[in-house]
């Protein structure tokens, strides 16, 4: 999956509830990583995390540490 399929269950879709927060959260860091142009450091404190923690979380859920060039 790449950061732009990370995105919030679409309106009027149905997702068992932890695909739908899988989803959500995966949302949030690619998002968090978008705002710091992919500064992990940044995008922890954005997300009032410990970078090591959003590191972790990060490889939990394959979310690359650059964007992807396409």
């Amino acid at each position: 999956m790449t950061p732009q399929d990370a995105t919030p269950v679409p309106e009027g879709k149905s997702l068992p509830y932890h695909d739908s927060m899988e989803a959500h959260s995966r949302w949030l860091i690619t998002q968090a990583l978008r705002r710091t142009g992919w500064n992990q450091t940044q995008a922890a404190v954005f997300l009032k995390l410990q970078r090591t923690y959003l590191t972790k979380l990060m490889k939990q859920k394959q979310i690359p540490s650059r964007p992807s060039e396409s």
